[in-house]
């Protein structure tokens, strides 16, 4: 810093630069000159991911159905797990039904609304699930026996709209008592629904998850170096997500 302000000094008392400044030529003025010790800009903080109080807009039909399987996927039984709520409950859409109970089988090539719902499940995971908290229990029994059979008849009131589901998983505190995974006890299961819905959401902003001929899909291209497609970079997450995966 010495040997700079010395530096600078030096430039400011000329008058004349160049390799005939000696002839008068390279007449400067300096106008202005401030000093000041340096200060490393602070790294910018990452942006925290906001869970919407509600859904807000009317969004295509094709992203409200796959928000409405990221929200009932979890309460049916599967070949790798039961419900979460012990109860299954009844959805009447046939594509997003089969689509809930297959999501942990092998992906189908072709089933796109198949391959983000296990996306969106396994990448939600993955972000929450930090610290390992084992626990017994489901839900918290100390604080009272929820009435399962009441949930599954109030979700299935509400399947068939993605905007009163997501507020009625948003207010539900019997959700929020129950645990997404067993394994990580602090993470509660309304969250998680939650979390997908909001990544899913922000992705279609994004054009990562666009709407042609009324069907939600991977967008096929995007501006990179090695000329990778979405839909690669899409099912590359997928494999790092599906580690996080533990039912």
């Amino acid at each position: 810093m010495k040997q700079a302000r010395e530096k600078i000094g030096y430039f400011l008392s000329r008058r004349f630069l160049g390799s005939k400044r000696a002839e008068g030529y390279g007449k400067v003025k300096w106008l202005s000159c401030d000093v000041a010790d340096y200060k490393p800009k602070p790294n910018p903080k990452e942006k925290k991911l906001k869970i919407r109080k509600g859904l807000g807009i009317n969004y295509p039909k094709a992203l409200q159905r796959l928000l409405i399987a990221l929200m009932l996927h979890h309460f049916v039984h599967t070949k790798t797990h039961q419900s979460k709520i012990y109860e299954q409950i009844t959805i009447t859409d046939r594509e997003v039904r089969e689509v809930c109970i297959s999501h942990h089988d092998e992906i189908i090539s072709g089933n796109v609304l198949s391959i983000i719902v296990k996306y969106y499940d396994g990448l939600a995971a993955f972000i929450s699930r930090r610290t390992p908290y084992k626990i017994e229990s489901r839900y918290d029994y100390n604080n009272g026996k929820i009435d399962f059979k009441k949930l599954v008849k109030e979700l299935e009131e509400k399947q068939n709209s993605a905007y009163k589901l997501y507020n009625y998983i948003y207010q539900c505190e019997e959700l929020n008592r129950i645990v997404e995974s067993m394994e990580y006890g602090r993470n509660s299961l309304r969250n998680h629904l939650l979390l997908m819905v909001n990544l899913a959401i922000n992705d279609y902003y994004k054009k990562t998850l666009v709407i042609r001929n009324g069907k939600i899909k991977i967008a096929k291209k995007v501006k990179v170096s090695s000329s990778v497609t979405e839909k690669d970079k899409f099912n590359n997450r997928l494999v790092r997500a599906k580690d996080a995966e533990m039912h």
